[in-house]
């Protein structure tokens, strides 16, 4: 793994059932030795004091909002 954000500061020593969605960034090498970079989000749940992935997010959640609307109108309007 290259690189980890969470929902909110990531507890190195969480409580249990502590949970948070994390965004990961992870290197990985093909068959034939190439590296490409992915990015996944994962949802993370606290037991015995570590995180473990409780789920894996289809998509990246983003705002599509565009700035200065009120989010009112569709996409592709």
């Amino acid at each position: 793994m290259t690189g980890i954000k969470g929902s909110h500061e990531v507890a190195e020593d969480p409580a249990d059932n502590e949970g948070t969605h994390a965004l990961t960034t992870v290197e990985l090498t093909r068959l034939d030795g190439q590296k490409t970079t992915s990015q996944y989000v994962l949802t993370l749940v606290a037991r015995d004091g570590r995180w473990e992935v409780a789920g894996v997010e289809p998509a990246v959640r983003i705002d599509t909002t565009p700035s200065g609307t009120n989010g009112s109108g569709t996409a592709g309007e």
